[in-house]
């Protein structure tokens, strides 16, 4: 907090050179998203000790899931000019196969074992994969050549604001709670997790969870991720209609949406969208928030859905967990977005 607030200040300076503003604005974001990191594991672990972490359970197709999250490990160690390679298992690809699981809990557990693996490794690799064990369970691993774990210090790891090398922490960043969120969520889901390490030749995470078949009952309707909307060419020259009722989230969809060749409509909540979509000419997309006064964003979507089903309406909201997801598919929304947005 004291590098963003310190930062931001020494930005005010009309006289700063360019390659020192772009030096302040990169800290500023780096220290931001750490600072999210950082209060969302505390809300995590505050909701597992409450009892409140739901597992919600949907199909995925599982090579897809491992295949984007190598992709997004990709960009961050390209962005991050470390001298890391993050590896898929060969043998993980190809089985095509459809598990039931809640993918959103999945995929915080698989980037917070990666995410530790990359932080303690300064040059090598990391690599990550799946086995069948029987018929019943699928066994994870992350692997990586970074610095190892002594032994005295391996059950401690998993234990809530401990790390194994605090020295090294202070240079990396963390707060000690991605390895405990991640125990936790493996047993909420039914398996157990564990590691092999030795010190100067790397460490080996394991966990394990049940395996139960899917069917495949998804669509070939184009995802949206994140708002990487201009790679796709999708908005340019569109109409699109944003319901949000905070001014600088508003504001910041727009600044980045009419640049990207976008017209934009504004509705601060969803009366107003109700308002405006029944009175102007309709929009080709309407980004909606879900949280809002007066009307919010589920029961707009479903009144817009009883006169138009063909609109594309994406949920733009905080409420990240499966459950949430699944409220906003059932109003009508065809896709999910969670806050904060990164492009």
């Amino acid at each position: 907090m004291n590098a963003i607030i310190g930062f931001s200040s020494l930005l005010i300076d009309e006289d700063l050179p360019k390659d020192k503003k772009e030096e302040y604005f990169e800290i500023i974001n780096n220290n931001s998203n750490n600072l999210l990191a950082i209060i969302n594991d505390v809300l995590d672990i505050a909701k597992i000790e409450a009892g409140q972490i739901m597992i919600v359970k949907g199909n995925c197709k599982l090579d897809n899931l491992l295949i984007e999250t190598k992709n997004l490990f990709d960009d961050y160690l390209l962005r991050k000019n470390k001298d890391v390679k993050i590896l898929l298992d060969e043998k993980s690809l190809g089985k095509n196969i459809i598990i039931s699981i809640d993918s959103i809990r999945f995929q915080q557990i698989l980037n917070n074992l990666l995410s530790n693996a990359i932080k303690f490794t300064e040059k090598g690799y990391v690599k990550f994969g799946y086995e069948f064990v029987g018929d019943s369970y699928l066994k994870f691993f992350v692997e990586d050549s970074g610095i190892g774990i002594q032994k005295d210090k391996q059950d401690l790891i998993f234990d809530r604001f401990r790390q194994a090398d605090e020295d090294y922490t202070k240079v990396h960043g963390g707060a000690g709670l991605g390895l405990s969120i991640s125990k936790s969520l493996v047993r909420l889901m039914g398996g157990e997790i564990w590691l092999d390490s030795e010190p100067e030749k790397g460490s080996t995470f394991w966990f394990t969870l049940p395996y139960s078949n899917g069917v495949d009952v998804t669509t070939d309707m184009t995802k949206l991720k994140g708002l990487d909307l201009k790679q796709q060419n999708l908005i340019n020259g569109k109409k699109i209609l944003v319901v949000e009722d905070e001014v600088l989230n508003f504001r910041f969809l727009k600044d980045y949406l009419e640049k990207n060749g976008a017209s934009i409509v504004f509705a601060e909540n969803g009366q107003d969208a109700l308002s405006i979509f029944n009175s102007l000419d309709k929009p080709d997309l309407i980004l909606m928030d879900i949280k809002m006064p007066v009307m919010d964003g589920l029961e707009t979507t479903r009144e817009i859905r009883r006169s138009n089903n063909k609109i594309p309406i994406i949920a733009v909201t905080a409420f990240a967990q499966e459950d949430d997801r699944h409220k906003c598919l059932l109003a009508g929304c065809n896709d999910f977005i969670s806050k904060p947005i990164n492009l």
